[in-house]
């Protein structure tokens, strides 16, 4: 409800650009040796308004994928999840930060470099209600009478790949290590182990999971285990 009117915004821009001549993010058009009159926007602000949109929506995918691992540890560790108010806190902390973080994404666009400051120091600070989330879930792993299932084994491939990925991204949160980083495979490897190799595994297992409560027939457990391996290999 918040985020996605940018993106709305931004693509009626783009369009009464490109068909009625205004210039949003068009900074000088020069046609046949004549500069136009329709000229002085700024590509940067369509960068501003899709980021603004694009970040928030990681986060779309990935509170959910957050509850779903929650329910399926503490339901296969047979215990209840470690520090529940701080698990509902850091999501709530986590979907408000996100509004304060896109401009990481465009550290060498060519903005102030006190922005990059800004933006740098909330997207370290957003790492910390994350981390919060992985340390609840490991320490209600810690002595829980665990039960490898498939659903669990999803669950501990989501843990695993989700902290892969986020600790690259605490590389590309910092301005000088991210500026040489960006537009490299390293910035696609975080971007992928965040929002489509882990949502993935967690949806995978919320499946497993949901499934014979909800038709009362067990998927085979065998098939399963193959399942996950091919997937998370």
């Amino acid at each position: 409800l918040l985020a996605f009117p940018a993106l709305f915004v931004s693509a009626v821009m783009m369009l009464l650009d490109k068909t009625l001549g205004t210039s949003f993010f068009i900074p000088a058009v020069v046609s046949m040796g004549q500069t136009l009159k329709h000229a002085g926007g700024s590509p940067l602000l369509f960068q501003h308004l899709f980021w603004f949109f694009g970040h928030p929506e990681v986060y779309i995918v990935a509170l959910p994928a957050f509850g779903i691992v929650s329910d399926l540890i503490s339901t296969h560790a047979r215990k209840s999840i470690f520090g529940y108010k701080m698990m509902v806190w850091a999501i709530i902390i986590i979907g408000a930060l996100s509004f304060v973080v896109w401009a990481h994404h465009m550290f060498i666009a060519g903005m102030n470099p006190y922005f990059g400051f800004f933006f740098a120091t909330t997207t370290l600070i957003i790492a910390i209600p994350t981390a919060l989330k992985v340390y609840n879930w490991v320490l209600t792993l810690w002595r829980g009478d665990i039960h490898l299932t498939v659903p669990m084994l999803f669950a501990i491939g989501f843990i695993s790949t989700f902290v892969l990925g986020g600790l690259t991204g605490l590389y590309l949160g910092n301005v000088s290590v991210d500026i040489p980083l960006s537009n490299t495979y390293f910035v696609v490897a975080h971007f992928h182990m965040v929002m489509a190799v882990s949502p993935i595994l967690v949806v995978f297992g919320g499946m497993y999971h949901w499934y014979p409560k909800v038709t009362g027939r067990m998927l085979n457990d065998t098939l399963g285990r193959v399942h996950f391996w091919v997937t998370f290999l």
